[in-house]
Formats: structure tokens, C-alpha cells, sequence
């Protein structure tokens, strides 16, 4: 309406005959400058790079503008009613970036300070740390030496979707679990080629791809932590808990097969030190599940540690001989009992979460797990208040977190952290 009327005003004052054809040029790119932020927060899955192309395009609005009066002022008459129609016109993208940076505050503090949602941490063999960011992103971090240090942060690869798991390779390369394009390999030292090594799974698109790890005959093993809901519903599929969950093995050259299907939101993956079996995060069901690879009980599959004090994510092995293993969320007894109810009534909790998603939980918690499964040790709130810690590496006594939310990765000095 607003802009009908602006319209209707130019009619009257035969803006034709006085500012002429510039003018309607710079109109009418004012209202290409206005469309931008409205459609992309429409229509574009909101990052930190669609809230900087939205802050972008109010800027350019603004400077348009300006130059819009300066030009018209003195050619025709511009009345007040047709001031206020152009106050009005002129805040709508700024407007649209500041509604969108409130339904998204975390991808709004991304845009401000770096990359968000560090999902995975790893480190390669230089002792750098390697995580993957909500915009695609895959950084390298030469962490401080002690607290607020500085940190040297470089980007190596971008994948073009959402990156997850990451596992370094014998070789330098990076093996890379996105959510929205599969299992992915690239050089973080040779340029920015990123190379698909699957992304379908017995012809269906191989969506989810959750973590990875690789044994020395190059051998992968990888997790879908759902088929029926991605990661902006991941949610959903906890509280429904229908297990969808798949372990999969990717032999050098070979088509993706399936080893463990029906798991409760399948997530990270470990190898034991000798590769006779796989450990897999069930997060849904709190416990880690053991599959074994070689061995007289190669194909089996038991139970390797169940009851966790919380909701496992991510985990990586440990120099003690066991795994450490990050908790997204400590337990939850309305969700345990939820758990114990019928299908509809989950599927019905599942739909509400997805209209009223819950705040991720303020703690940060991993525990460590010796080679019998048991918890030998447990870290809570490493350092400043971190939430939802979704991966757990530890290098030269340090121990690095990272989380699905937060816009860092955290460490501490963990001779000095006792379970505190």
C-alpha cells in the first residue's frame, strides 16, 4: 500500500515532467534494494552470510535514498505526505534484518564475532584445531597459548551446506560430514576442491551425514543420524524417538553399506585402537553401542556403555586408551518418561517442539570412558558458561569443546579442571 501511494503521489506531481526518468531509475532500484532482505528471509535458510547480504542491501538502500532526495529536491514538489510514505518505505529492509536477527539471534551473534555452531572439533597433526561453522565454513584455529590469548583462525575449505563430523586423514586431507550434501573430502592445504565420496545411500540421497572416522586401509565409517528429520528438526527426532539411525562403512572405491540400522539418532563414531570394532553414539537412548569388525564376533553388535548422565553427541578417543564423550543435554526425566509413551503421543510432542523449540540447556558436560565402558572421569563447565558442548578432543593436556550453538570452541587445562 505504502508504495501505491507513493505512486499515486508522483502521478499527481507529474514527476515526468520535472525530475523525469532518472528519477523512476532510482525508484526502482530503491525497491530492488527493499526486495532483497524481505525475500532472502523469506526464503534463504538464515546464516551469518544472509544476514550480512540483508545488512548489505539496508545499507545500500539507505545511500540510495540519499542521493534519491538530493536529486529530486528543487526539480518537484514533495509534499509532507509523500515524506512520510518515504520514511515509512525507507526502514522496511532494516526492519527485515532486525526481525530476522531476533528470530535468529544465534546466527545474528555469528555475524557479528565469527563463525557459529563449531559442531565437531578435531585436531590435525600439527596440533591445530579444525571445526566446521553453520555457514559452511571449515576453520582452522592455532589455539592461545593460555587464556585470553590470541587465536589465529583460517579458513580452509567451504562446502556449499552445513558441516558436521570432520576426521582428519593419515594424509592431511579432511574427510567432512555435511548435513545437506553428505560425506565429503577435502585438502585444507591445496585450495578450496571439495570432493563428494557419497551422497546416496542405495539411491537415496544420503542426507543427516552426522560424523566419521576412517581405519588405516582407508576404510570409512559414518553416521545418518536420521531419515526422517534433518539437522533444523534434529530435535524432533529426539523427542519422537523413532529410531531412523544408520552406521554405514565406505570401502576405498565402494558404494555405502549399511552396518547398524533402527538407531536412536546415531551420531559420533570411534574406532579401538586395534579397529576390532566401532563405537556408535545412540543419543536418543543414552547409551553408546558397540559394533564389532573383526574378530569371532565380527558383525555383532552389544552394548558398550548405557545410562549416561546425560545425552551423548560427539566422541573421540582418548590417550588413556578409552573415549571421551560430550553430552549435548544432561538427562531429562520429562523426556525419559516421554520416551515411555506411545507412538502418537511423541509424534504429537514432536510437532510442538518443531512450533515451540526449547532453549539449548546451560551446561557443558563430557565424561570419559574407559576401555570396559565405564565413566572414569566427568568435566563440567569447563571455563565461562558454554552451552550444549556437542564434541570433546583432548591434545598436550588441553581439552577442546564444541557445540551446535555457540559461536566458539572452549578449552581448558585439564590437569587443572577435576570435575568441575
Amino acid at each position: 500500500m505504502p508504495g501505491i501511494a507513493g505512486w499515486w503521489m508522483h502521478r499527481r506531481t507529474r514527476v515526468e515532467d520535472t525530475s523525469g526518468a532518472r528519477e523512476s531509475a532510482v525508484h526502482a532500484l530503491l525497491m530492488t534494494e527493499a526486495g532483497i532482505p524481505v525475500a532472502v528471509g523469506l526464503l534463504a535458510k538464515i546464516n551469518p552470510l544472509v544476514l550480512s547480504v540483508m545488512g548489505g542491501a539496508a545499507l545500500a538502500h539507505g545511500a540510495t535514498a540519499l542521493y534519491d532526495v538530493s536529486f529530486a529536491t528543487g526539480k518537484c514538489e514533495i509534499r509532507p505526505i509523500e515524506q512520510h510514505i518515504h520514511s515509512f518505505l525507507g526502514v522496511l529492509p532494516l526492519t527485515a534484518m532486525a526481525f530476522t536477527a531476533c528470530l535468529h539471534p544465534e546466527a545474528a551473534r555469528a555475524t557479528l564475532r565469527g563463525g557459529d555452531g563449531p559442531e565437531d572439533v578435531v585436531f590435525d597433526g600439527l596440533g591445530r584445531a579444525l571445526a566446521g561453522v553453520a555457514d559452511g565454513r571449515i576453520l582452522r584455529i592455532k589455539l592461545p597459548e593460555s587464556p585470553g590469548g590470541h587465536s589465529h583462525i583460517q579458513e580452509v575449505g567451504r562446502t556449499g551446506g552445513r558441516p558436521l563430523g570432520l576426521e582428519v586423514l593419515p594424509d592431511g586431507r579432511l574427510l567432512v560430514c555435511d548435513a545437506e550434501r553428505g560425506l565429503l573430502c577435502l585438502d585444507p592445504d591445496g585450495g578450496q576442491d571439495i570432493e563428494a565420496l557419497a551422497d546416496t545411500v542405495a539411491g537415496a540421497p544420503l542426507r543427516f551425514c552426522s560424523n566419521a572416522v576412517a581405519a588405516a586401509d582407508g576404510t570409512v565409517l559414518f553416521t545418518v543420524s536420521s531419515r526422517r528429520y534433518g539437522l533444523d528438526q534434529w530435535l524432533s527426532d529426539i523427542v519422537e524417538h523413532r529410531p531412523t539411525g544408520l552406521l554405514l562403512r565406505l570401502a576405498p572405491g565402494g558404494e555405502p553399506e549399511v552396518l547398524l540400522d533402527g538407531l536412536q539418532f546415531a551420531n559420533g563414531v570411534a574406532l579401538a585402537p586395534d579397529e576390532s570394532y566401532a563405537v556408535v553414539v545412540e543419543t536418543g537412548a543414552r547409551r553408546l553401542t558397540r559394533r564389532w569388525l573383526t574378530g569371532p564376533e565380527s558383525g555383532r553388535h552389544d552394548t558398550f556403555a548405557d545410562d549416561l548422565p546425560g545425552y551423548p553427541d560427539n566422541i573421540s578417543l582418548s590417550p588413556r586408551g578409552g573415549l571421551w564423550v560430550a553430552l549435548a543435554a544432561p538427562r531429562t526425566p520429562l523426556l525419559e518418561r516421554l520416551h515411555r509413551t506411545g507412538p502418537p503421543v511423541r509424534r504429537v510432542a514432536a510437532a510442538g517442539i518443531r512450533r515451540l523449540p526449547a532453549p539449548p540447556p546451560h551446561a557443558a558436560q563430557v565424561v570419559e570412558i574407559d576401555a570396559y565402558g565405564r565413566v572414569v572421569r566427568e568435566v563440567r563447565g569447563a571455563g565461562r558458561r558454554y552451552r550444549m558442548a556437542t564434541s570433546v578432543a583432548e591434545r598436550d593436556g588441553r581439552l577442546v569443546l564444541g557445540s551446535l550453538v555457540e559461536d566458539a570452541i572452549a578449552w581448558c587445562d585439564l590437569a587443572a579442571a577435576g570435575t568441575e
